[in-house]
Formats: C-alpha cells, sequence, structure tokens
C-alpha cells in the first residue's frame, strides 16, 4: 500500500514536470542549442568578410555588403512619399505611379499622418518584432525552458535575424503582412477560423501571395471561412479603392499601372546587383540566362508554378500535419512568385516558431532533454533555417551575388523535407500549440 501510494503521489509531480507546470528547470534541446550555434557562426561569419572586405581590402559593393549606403535605406518607404500628401484621389493629382495595392497603401497613408513617418514606421516595426521574441520566450518558459535560456535563445534568433534587418532597412510593408499571418496561423492553431480567414484575405489584399495560407482552411474542410476569406480580401480592396478615390474605377486604373511598372522593372527584366536579392524559382532561370529580357518566359512560368503549386496541394500537403502545412504553403508561398526580394524570408519565422515549440514538446514528453528521437528531417529543418535567416553575402562570381539563387535552392530543399518528413503531434504538443 506504501509503494501504490507513493506512485499515485509521484505521477501528478511528474505530469507537472513534463507539462511545463514546473518552470525555468529544463534546458534548451540539443537541436536548438546547436541551431542557436549556426545563426551565430554564419552572421558573424558574413558581417566579418564585409568588414575585411571593406576596411582592410577597401572593397565596396558588392563585397562589403550587406552594407548599404545611406542612399538605398529605407527606400522602400521614402520612394513614393510624394504619392501620400495626394491622399485620396492621387492618380490624378500626384502624377506618380506606386508599386502596391491599394490595402497597403492605406498602411503607409496611416504613417504619413504623422509629423515624422519614418520615425513611426521604425517604431512600430521593432516593438513588433522584440514583442514576437518576448511571446516566444514566454512560450518556451511555459514549456518547462530555464527563463534566461528562453528569452537568450529569442533574443540570439532576433539579434541575428537578417531577413528583419533587410525589412527594416528597406522600410518595406512586409512588416505588416507578417503581423496578419502571424495572427492569422495563431487563430487557426486555436480553431478559430473565422478570424484566421479574415486575416489571410486582409494580408492576401496587400500582397497577393498570401493567398496560399486560405489552403489551410480548405484542408480542414471550412469552407464557409475558406470562401470569407476570399470575400474579405475583396471587400478590403474594394474599400480602399474607394478611399483613394476619386473613383473605385479610375484608382484601380492608377493601381495597375504601378503594378504593370514594377513587373516590367523586376520581373521581365534584372536591375544590376538586384538577381542577389531575389530567392524565387524564376530568379535561377535568371541567373542562368543572364541580362536579357525575360518576357516571353514569365508567362509559362506563371503557369507552371500555379500548376505546381496545386499539384503539391492536392498530392500531398492537404494530408499532412498542420505544422507541415504551414511550413509548406509559407515556402510556396515565398519560392514561387516571380520575383520575392529578402524581406519575404521574415515569413519562414512563423514555421519556424511552431518547431521550435514542438521539438521542446516532444523533447519533454520523451523525458530527455537533450535530444529528439525519431524524428527524422527535424535537425535537417533547422539547419536550412539557420541559412536562410542569415546573410549569406559571400557568394559572389565576377561580382555579382548569388545569395538569392543560393537561397531558393534551399528554400526548395527545406519544401522537400516538408513534404517528405511529417512532424506528427502528440495530445501534448496539440495542447502546447494551442496556449
Amino acid at each position: 500500500m506504501t509503494v501504490l501510494h507513493d506512485i499515485q503521489r509521484m505521477g501528478p509531480l511528474m505530469e507537472r514536470k513534463f507539462r511545463g507546470d514546473v518552470r525555468g528547470s529544463l534546458p534548451l534541446p540539443l537541436i536548438l542549442r546547436r541551431f542557436t550555434l549556426a545563426i551565430t557562426v554564419l552572421t558573424v561569419a558574413a558581417w566579418g568578410i564585409c568588414a575585411f572586405c571593406y576596411f582592410v581590402l577597401h572593397l565596396h559593393y558588392p563585397y562589403s555588403y550587406p552594407m548599404v549606403g545611406r542612399q538605398f535605406r529605407f527606400e522602400d518607404f521614402t520612394q513614393f512619399s510624394g504619392c501620400f500628401p495626394h491622399l485620396p484621389h492621387f492618380p490624378e493629382t500626384s502624377g506618380q505611379h506606386t508599386t502596391y495595392p491599394a490595402p497597403a497603401l492605406m498602411v503607409y497613408q496611416f504613417f504619413y499622418l504623422f509629423p515624422h513617418p519614418l520615425l513611426v514606421y521604425l517604431t512600430t516595426g521593432v516593438c513588433i518584432f522584440v514583442a514576437a521574441a518576448i511571446v516566444l520566450g514566454r512560450a518556451l518558459v511555459r514549456r518547462g525552458i530555464a527563463q534566461q535560456r528562453a528569452y537568450l535563445f529569442a533574443g540570439t534568433t532576433l539579434f541575428c535575424s537578417y531577413p528583419i534587418l533587410f525589412v527594416m532597412g528597406q522600410g518595406n510593408i512586409e512588416v505588416y503582412l507578417w503581423l496578419l499571418l502571424a495572427l492569422g496561423v495563431w487563430a487557426y492553431i486555436r480553431g478559430r477560423w473565422m478570424l484566421a480567414a479574415t486575416l489571410f484575405g486582409m494580408a492576401a489584399s496587400m500582397k497577393f501571395y498570401p493567398a496560399v495560407y486560405l489552403g489551410l482552411l480548405l484542408a480542414k474542410r471550412r469552407y464557409k471561412a475558406f470562401f470569407w476569406g476570399i470575400l474579405a480580401g475583396a471587400l478590403t480592396t474594394i474599400g480602399s479603392l474607394w478611399i483613394l478615390g476619386p473613383t473605385i474605377r479610375l484608382a484601380y486604373l492608377g493601381i495597375m499601372q504601378g503594378l504593370h511598372s514594377f513587373g516590367s522593372t523586376y520581373v521581365s527584366a534584372t536591375q544590376p546587383g538586384g538577381i542577389a536579392y531575389d530567392h524565387s524559382l524564376f530568379s535561377l532561370v535568371k541567373a542562368v540566362l543572364p541580362g536579357q529580357n525575360y518576357q516571353a518566359y514569365v508567362g509559362f512560368y506563371l503557369v507552371f508554378a500555379a500548376a505546381l503549386g496545386v499539384a503539391l496541394y492536392f498530392w500531398r500537403i492537404w494530408r499532412l500535419p498542420r505544422i507541415n502545412q504551414v511550413l509548406a504553403l509559407t515556402i510556396a508561398a515565398v519560392v514561387l512568385p516571380p520575383v520575392s526580394f529578402e524581406y519575404t524570408l521574415i515569413h519562414l519565422y512563423i514555421p519556424w516558431a511552431l518547431l521550435v515549440l514542438y521539438t521542446v514538446g516532444v523533447v519533454r514528453s520523451s523525458g530527455n532533454p537533450h535530444k529528439v528521437r525519431g524524428l527524422d528531417g527535424l535537425g535537417f529543418c533547422f539547419v536550412c533555417f539557420a541559412f536562410l535567416m542569415t546573410p549569406e553575402s559571400y557568394f559572389i562570381v565576377d561580382r555579382i551575388r548569388f545569395s538569392g539563387q543560393m537561397k531558393a535552392i534551399v528554400l526548395v530543399a527545406l519544401l522537400v523535407a516538408a513534404l517528405r518528413y511529417p512532424f506528427p503531434e502528440t495530445a501534448e504538443t496539440v495542447e502546447d500549440q494551442n496556449e
């Protein structure tokens, strides 16, 4: 009876320990410590090589990258600043076309309501990413990771994040697109289908490629939410065009002229040095056939990319565990468009965070604080993440950087891993993700 009583008494204690109620007692899993070391080494290497080339060898671009001149900083934010004082009715009055859809312009217009719009943009952007790191650190602490280790891991990842540095340095709207998608995936994980659909639809109205996240709802057979997401995107677009004015039609024509200009400048052609920032599959074509007009290839590629995406979804993605679905769809969103610059890589932090929490949950449930056994492909995924989240600016041939094309290849490898290695969620990891 005494032994039985001790077992009954120890059971809840052990359960609380592995469920994270006893906090601050577990180290980071070995795989996450290796990831932290990898991003630190790769970041130091990139900036160290850059500093040596610039200060010792006195070499300039592309050898000085990721250091950029002041004239290129915050370029995406400031280049269209002449449009915003004319809103509404900007297509008629500003004489300047923008390369953003109407809902994205509404976000930029918000910042120009303030005396110092760039300062407001930078402040809110930094706060968003710092808050995200704090949320991740708290989530790790709740799962039993020691507080110092949890926040050191989250802080190191944030500090070494090249995509975040790039998007903030460019002043690009992708920061707020990421916020919508991150909240949308959170709502999806929590089973709040309509909220997730609304956020995905709004994100897709700002830039089209986030529409692939509606595939998460389709896989769950949440058809009502799926179609609501499409409607939410359409309503957001129409409302933004109406605000821009003077009529929805004129605003639409002005926006389309800007988007056509973007296509002819960045999709059908290659700007000097621009290929280094592009990790789309189409950039591999540009690397193999440099210096051409690619208009003849664009139509074929768009058909190929759409067919490939649909085929992968209905062949494999929709049947995978939800972490794999989020990872696969995120990669498709950033690698399949005909042009995809480096700021889109910030979206990889969404499936990366899910895999981090999943790893901790599996390690805790197995009782092994150092290793994750029986999960093929997980380590490979974190190696790919480490490569994609750091500059890799030293792939230079004949004064042309090919880091974007290297990342395109790594993205394809990561997509194959997401399709090949399912990460099945136990009852405990499901509850962890739902917190």
